[in-house]
């Protein structure tokens, strides 16, 4: 076997190297100990090369024999003495290259200089294609030492990718190397540190999936599920189990944070309502908004109900009234909103709430001010496909499918009164709202002025580092997540112990510096600030009967319809409040956000096909082996394989594809596809079986080595995932 190796890097010295030089690497290299889990194998045979190279390299005339051998045409080879006859044999793949001719025995060896010289890829290429060889009961303890090298070279090739920043290809490598290691049964504390590395990878990977576009749907699940692995091993988002990410509590909320911005409305809605049921109050929480902003946003009043059970639950030991004040008054249920605002602590969103009911007789005109600006900057903002969305209550309202939900709950009688309600009121609450729009323009300087213009600032822009892996998406500017959002959620994990601090191996990307814990103020300093205290009085509320009240909303509903370009106006002028964050051009997907996209609906993923036809089975199949051709062809599109195969063939077949772009070859594939059966034997998953002739041209570079034919028959495992069958598995039938 040849290998393309020198005696100058056994040594590791330049051929400009010293005699003194030389000697001096030899004894180095003899006192370097390899890890202690290798056997006699590697170590006595690494021995022999080292011997070898110092007794070439030492003398003048040697050395000088040699350099003339290294120089010259790369056929003539530098033989070692075989320590056993019967060595390997050359490979075609190998080709016809300068280095040293080894025997079997001593290839453990070779692995090891290669490991401790860096070239894992080498490693990992002979390895993967000699370790078959050595099968025999004799051969064991050799096959010890050549699985060790290889597994350490995927770790080292993980690392490597790592710290690259692409995490995804840093994963396979390490589940590569993990897979050796189960095959093989060995080694069970590398293979627990490689599952320590994919445990700190997997926040990571999370992140790169779900940040792709709607093309990447198998993808952006596949980070969904990974996901919904990492709540489940650290028992929710407020939970305190290890899951190895080595984030620690306020971390892994800041990291949900993060996630959301990914995220559909949809698609937090099934995650966080999913994890309310641990319970989790954190999760309650994000649920509630979720179902506030899907319920106003596409106009269903129905998800409103919902989000107010929500925050029902939390009202006993949190502070969510204006929560539930907004979400009344989308409900119609206005009395009610007016009542929960009377309770909340003297504040900044109140004053502002009570300057914009002047002149009324409750605080519904100030809430309808408020709640409208309150969704536009610190509701919708927190999701993918709404983001970009302008807030209007007045086309809420206006909504007949909202109209007539709100109808129903109120009752014909009540209706008829509100229908009334709007007649006789409406030049009464015209003339009140023109008269305080009109103060409101008058009293531009003043310090109340000022104050309002601050708390309808829009939340600040930042650049989110992009994750690598997602420079092929490019970067996008897109809202942070804000303090005050992030101490919604650190409130509701302030009732578990204190939160440990991350991990060592946390990359920062995901572990940002943790704000000093401040002090809690006794009024709250953010309009939507939780706190960790019961109403004033210490007692639970008693739970009152809301009914449907729209007599008070409507009126201001209607004022809102007649004064819209005059409030508008004044409104800006007074303010000075910027256009609503409207991320423009293609959604990012690292930096935080994406543009609205169609993501498959929980029933298609949970409902997978229950048959798959003859014809349809033979769709799939051209299309693996036209990915196939894609992958080992030319131009080396190993990347098509992820549009047909699914683990563990995806991991298979992506590495061969891989290691035959690295030894700068490739094949040119004509097929014939003949299915005999195709059959379910469970939602989602199905057998085909199939006759495949395949004729196979090996090209060396631009050189045609061989030909073959080939006529096989094979059963293939099916899996529907997303919105496609993928191949799971691949047996060739005898």
């Amino acid at each position: 076997m040849r290998i393309p190796l020198d005696y100058y890097r056994i040594l590791g010295v330049t051929s400009q190297a010293t005699g003194e030089e030389v000697s001096q690497a030899y004894q180095d290299r003899r006192l370097q100990l390899p890890r202690r889990e290798y056997g006699n194998c590697a170590i006595t045979a690494r021995q022999q090369l080292l011997e070898q190279a110092y007794q070439v390299l030492s003398g003048a005339d040697k050395r000088s024999r040699y350099d003339q051998q290294l120089s010259g045409e790369a056929a003539l080879p530098v033989t070692l003495p075989p320590l056993e006859t019967g060595g390997i044999a050359k490979s075609a793949s190998d080709g016809e290259i300068a280095g040293l001719e080894i025997s079997e025995s001593q290839l453990p060896g070779v692995l090891l200089i290669f490991q401790e010289l860096g070239d894992y890829q080498t490693v990992i290429r002979l390895g993967e294609q000699y370790l078959p060889r050595f099968s025999s009961a004799t051969a064991r303890p050799a096959r010890t030492d050549i699985t060790l090298s290889l597994a350490l070279a995927y770790r080292s090739t993980s690392l490597e990718h790592w710290q690259q920043g692409d995490c995804e290809k840093a994963a396979v490598a390490a589940s590569q190397g993990r897979s050796v290691l189960q095959r093989e049964q060995l080694f069970p504390e590398i293979e627990a540190e490689l599952a320590a590395e994919l445990d700190k990878l997997r926040p990571y990977r999370i992140l790169e999936r779900v940040a792709l576009s709607s093309d990447h749907s198998v993808e952006r699940e596949q980070g969904l599920e990974l996901l919904r692995e990492m709540l489940d091993q650290r028992q929710g988002i407020d939970g305190r189990a290890d899951d190895g990410s080595g984030l620690g509590i306020d971390d892994f909320l800041r990291f949900v944070q993060q996630l959301r911005l990914y995220l559909t409305a949809e698609e937090q809605q099934q995650l966080f309502e999913s994890e309310a049921v641990r319970p989790s109050k954190a999760a309650i929480y994000l649920a509630a908004y979720v179902l506030l902003a899907r319920g106003f946003a596409e106009k269903q009043p129905r998800l409103l109900l919902r989000a107010q059970e929500w925050l029902e639950r939390l009202e006993e030991r949190q502070d969510v009234y204006l929560e539930r004040a907004a979400c009344a008054l989308l409900l119609g249920q206005t009395a009610a909103a007016n009542s929960i605002l009377e309770q909340v602590p003297t504040e900044e969103a109140l004053l502002l709430i009570r300057q914009h009911s002047q002149d009324s007789p409750d605080l519904i005109p100030g809430l309808c001010w408020y709640a409208e600006r309150w969704l536009q900057t610190e509701v919708l903002t927190h999701f993918r496909d709404l983001a970009s969305q302008q807030v209007s209550l007045e086309e809420y309202f206006a909504d007949e499918s909202v109209q007539a939900y709100l109808e129903n709950l109120l009752g014909n009688k009540q209706a008829a009164e509100s229908a009334m309600d709007i007649n006789t009121n409406w030049e009464e609450s015209a003339m009140i709202a023109k008269k305080r729009l009109e103060d409101m323009s008058l009293r531009g300087t003043n310090r109340r002025e000022k104050r309002q213009k601050s708390a309808l600032s829009r939340p600040k822009y930042a650049k989110v580092p992009v994750l690598a892996g997602a420079a092929a998406v490019g970067a996008q500017t897109v809202p942070s997540p804000t303090e005050a959002e992030f101490s919604k959620l650190q409130d509701y994990a302030e009732e578990l112990p204190a939160a440990e601090t991350a991990g060592e191996n946390a990359l920062p990307e995901l572990s940002p510096t943790k704000p000093p814990r401040r002090p809690r103020p006794k009024a709250r300093k953010h309009p939507h600030r939780l706190r960790d205290a019961p109403p004033a009085t210490g007692q639970r509320r008693s739970k009152r009967r809301w009914s449907v009240d729209l007599r008070r909303l409507l009126p201001a509903i209607t004022l809102l319809l007649g004064l819209g370009s005059l409030a508008v106006w004044l409104l800006k002028s007074q303010f000075n409040s910027s256009p609503p964050p409207v991320l423009e051009g293609e959604q990012l997907q690292v930096s935080l956000d994406h543009p609205p996209i169609e993501i498959p609906s929980p029933t298609e993923r949970l409902s997978p096909p229950s048959s798959l036809s003859a014809a349809e089975a033979k769709t799939v199949l051209e299309t693996w082996l036209d990915k196939k051709s894609q992958a080992f062809g030319k131009q080396h599109q190993v990347a098509a394989l992820n549009e047909i195969l699914a683990e563990p063939q995806l991991s298979i077949w992506r590495k061969r594809a891989e290691t035959l772009k690295n030894n700068q070859s490739y094949r040119q594939y004509q097929h014939q596809i003949e299915v005999e059966s195709a059959k379910s034997v469970a939602p989602g998953q199905a057998v085909v079986e199939a006759k495949v002739k395949e004729t196979t041209d090996f090209y060396q570079g631009d050189k045609l080595n061989r030909k073959s034919n080939e006529s096989l028959r094979v059963r293939y495992n099916l899996s529907y995932q997303g919105d496609r069958w993928l191949i799971q598995n691949i047996n060739v039938l005898p």
